[in-house]
């Protein structure tokens, strides 16, 4: 089969600007590593060293630690944004894919009370105790300034033309 370029770019080769569609992706992933990471560790910082909850042993060190696999977690959540917000935007859609995240990684770093039996914890809601319901909460907020943050970014750059939006042709 005999292709011309606009075949190829058709067919997902390339897009509209003649660059292969992964460097958008590159692009999105290096805006949410580097902006957000710089973002985010103020936050991290008040969740492990100023305001730790018991479980935290080593602060110093969880906190670089959260600061580094938050500043991953961004730029993966970056070029998955970047898919979602296509160039027709819904604002509804892009702020769906933000609590999402949010609530996925928020939820899984809480850790349950020694104490539970099975999902009873006590006081205040019975399956979450005061100790998981600051967990859920400091990182519910650490969460918001790391994906909230990457949105902006990636928000930012596709409007100055940076990155290209993924649209439907992908």
């Amino acid at each position: 089969m005999n292709m011309n370029n606009n075949d190829y770019n058709q067919y997902g080769g390339g897009n509209r600007n003649g660059k292969i569609p992964y460097q958008d992706s590159l692009r999105a992933y290096a805006a949410g590593f580097f902006g957000v990471g710089f973002a985010v560790t103020p936050v991290t910082y008040l969740h492990n060293i100023k305001f730790p909850s018991e479980i935290i042993v080593n602060q110093m060190s969880q906190w670089e630690f959260d600061t580094f696999t938050g500043a991953v977690s961004a730029g993966a959540f970056a070029i998955v944004y970047r898919y979602f917000v296509k160039e027709q935007k819904d604002d509804a859609l892009a702020n769906g894919v933000v609590a999402a995240f949010i609530l996925a990684k928020s939820f899984g770093r809480v850790r349950v009370s020694y104490y539970c039996e099975g999902l009873y914890c006590g006081e205040p809601l019975g399956f979450l105790d005061w100790s998981m319901f600051q967990q859920a909460a400091l990182s519910g907020i650490e969460n918001l300034a790391l994906f909230g943050a990457a949105a902006l970014v990636v928000e930012y750059f596709c409007d100055r033309g940076y990155i290209d939006r993924a649209g439907d042709r992908y």
